[in-house]
């Protein structure tokens, strides 16, 4: 099997999505998986580059029968859309991880609609998270959102942006995606009253420059007194408030699970496209729910910690501040 991940081993979003994915894998004991992973690092190569990688694919894979492809995240999704039917992995079932439903149609409707199959990022959580950002600020009168350039980037904004375009007229959306990092921060210093900003990701900014999305929350944060929302839960403690999130985690554990079922003949290929509502956490950042009055009439008083396992994204090794929030307890 062949695991393709949009970005490098180092990303925190590949390290979540990998480690839910191995695991699931070695507690499978009906049968034995060799997995070879590779790491595109797609948002720094240009067409000439991603068509090298085919090249090298082709040849890297050529004495090998492979009976799986995982697919992970947007890049590597589109990497395959637009190289894997005649040129690379012919007739390989798919599978789909942390690929964003509104992609859906479109992915069915390519080349590999036949043979794909696997887990979406439902776009009713994003609708969520807004929800539970306007119950804690009930008096928001505007939403920012910021996002980047990269096709990463537009894809995951689409179910944000539309779960606040239909916030109008009560809330006005600033669109702050697409803009140069350092155009951001600016407006970002300059917010009106009774303003929420929704972070999605910044890989790459208009300018053409590649960040870390993670590291861009924190510069954004830092400039900022308005509360930052995201979707995700790797960014807890990075800045945002918190709410409905998707794990990464979880969504590569679901993912391995539809592979193994394949390759045990449980499902046959381009079974479905799923939208799994147990891939996401509900979780709040007590710090910055300190920060807002609001949160106080429904929450405890004191946070919870926890060493027993990370709820925000981080190593059990670091006491967290993050914690399931009174009735937002349970895991969807």
């Amino acid at each position: 099997m062949v695991i393709l991940y949009s970005h490098p081993h180092d990303f925190p979003a590949t390290e979540l999505t990998e480690q839910g994915i191995r695991e699931t894998f070695a507690q499978e004991g009906r049968i034995a998986v060799q997995l070879f992973s590779e790491y595109l690092d797609l948002s720094r190569r240009d067409p000439a580059q991603r068509a090298a990688l085919t090249d090298l694919f082709r040849q890297r894979y050529a004495a090998n029968r492979i009976d799986l492809l995982i697919s992970v995240d947007v890049p590597a999704t589109n990497f395959l859309v637009e190289h894997g039917d005649a040129h690379l992995f012919p007739g390989v079932p798919v599978i789909l991880c942390s690929v964003p439903e509104p992609l859906k149609d479109g992915i069915l409707a390519s080349p590999l609609g036949d043979r794909v199959s696997g887990v979406l990022e439902p776009a009713a959580l994003a609708r969520s998270l807004v929800r539970s950002a306007l119950t804690l600020r009930p008096d928001t009168r505007h939403a920012v959102l910021i996002s980047g350039t990269f096709e990463n980037d537009q894809a995951r904004a689409i179910a944000l942006r539309a779960a606040l375009e239909a916030q109008r007229p009560k809330v006005e959306l600033i669109d702050l995606s697409g803009r140069s990092l350092g155009d951001i921060l600016a407006a970002c210093e300059q917010l009106p009253p009774h303003t929420v900003l929704f972070f999605s990701t910044l890989f790459v900014d208009g300018r053409g420059r590649s960040f870390v999305p993670k590291t861009v929350l924190q510069s954004i944060a830092a400039q900022t007194t308005a509360p930052v929302f995201g979707p995700y839960e790797p960014f807890m403690g990075h800045g945002i408030v918190g709410g409905p999130l998707i794990s990464l985690h979880k969504q590569g554990q679901a993912a391995a699970r539809k592979a193994l079922r394949l390759l045990l003949g449980e499902e046959r290929p381009g079974s479905r496209l799923r939208l799994r509502r147990r891939t996401s956490v509900t979780l709040y950042d007590w710090r910055q729910l300190k920060a807002t009055p609001s949160a106080r009439a429904w929450c405890p008083t004191r946070p919870r910690s926890s060493f027993a396992r990370p709820l925000c994204g981080t190593s059990t090794s670091r006491r967290s501040s993050a914690w399931p929030c009174c009735s937002s307890s349970r895991r969807s």
